[in-house]
């Protein structure tokens, strides 16, 4: 629902873009630059929801684009480093669950932290001499609850949260893969190999 919302948005805004311009235009040729440039700058704003291209795997791309447009929402600095535009050893629904969940996790955690300069979230993925690697490192600012090895959610509603790691580790557990899970004080971080078949 998410990503189809955030398609129809830039659709709407790609059907309209031609009277957008003809506005913006039509200030130019009346020399109202002033307005043309108020006009410019609102226009702008509402294309942050746009489509980047972090790399040609059209599932991994929309849900980054739309993890992205909520962590800029929410002044957190990305940092996205991907090419996995060969094969992977992973099919759609568990590549997405991986991107989304984890993704997710990491705004979530970001939002905690008063200060904005100090919420980040960097990740990596990339396929590779047969193996598919995936890492994600996010700045926190309150401890982390583990309990029994299994990490606790934080939020008020436990029966509808706190799956996201757990359906992490049964995926990367149904393709006989690797998952280190780590934390200092001030950082989360997440890595996750998988050999492709």
């Amino acid at each position: 629902k998410e990503l189809e919302e955030n398609q129809i948005e830039i659709r709407k805004m790609r059907h309209d873009m031609n009277n957008h311009l003809s506005i913006i235009n039509s200030f130019i040729k009346d020399k109202n630059l002033q307005e043309a440039t108020d006009y410019f700058n609102s226009l702008s704003d509402k294309l942050q929801v746009s489509n980047r291209e972090f790399c040609k795997n059209s599932i991994v791309n929309a849900v980054i684009n739309t993890k992205y447009n909520l962590a800029i929402q929410n002044e957190i600095d990305c940092f996205f480093n991907i090419d996995i535009n060969g094969i992977i050893p992973i099919d759609d629904i568990d590549l997405c669950s991986i991107f989304a969940n984890t993704l997710d996790n990491a705004i979530e955690a970001s939002q905690k932290i008063n200060n904005p300069l100090k919420r980040k979230i960097t990740v990596k993925a990339r396929c590779d001499k047969g193996y598919f690697s995936y890492s994600i490192i996010n700045n926190i600012g309150e401890n982390i609850a583990v309990s029994k090895g299994i990490y606790l959610t934080s939020k008020p509603n436990k029966k509808m949260h706190g799956y996201g790691i757990e359906n992490i580790k049964g995926i990367v557990e149904k393709y006989n893969g690797i998952l280190e899970i780590s934390h200092t004080n001030n950082e989360f971080s997440v890595l996750i190999v998988i050999k492709s078949i």
